[in-house]
């Protein structure tokens, strides 16, 4: 994930529009983040605001990609790109 964030998305990152991050479930000063998203292990969430509020989604699809670095990469870089132009499907 962090290549895909450095490769395609660092202005983002850097503006503020995309924030990144990697948070470990089993430590107790994440617990606030972990239990607002339900989260108990390896996740990808993506969180998105828009004019009705907040919209958050786990990923599973991704995980099935691990095999295939380029795939990863594609995979994350369009569900991002679409999260950003507003696509939640």
């Amino acid at each position: 994930m962090d290549e895909t964030i450095e490769r395609y998305f660092l202005d983002e990152v850097n503006s503020g529009k995309i924030i990144y991050g990697h948070i470990n479930v089993q430590d107790p000063t994440n617990s606030e983040i972990t239990e607002r998203y339900g989260a108990t292990g390896t996740s990808l969430w993506i969180g998105v605001y828009d004019i009705n509020g907040f919209y958050a989604e786990n990923d599973q699809s991704i995980w099935y990609k691990l095999n295939d670095k380029e795939e990863f990469i594609d995979y994350l870089k369009n569900l991002i790109e679409k999260r950003l132009s507003g696509e939640m499907n």
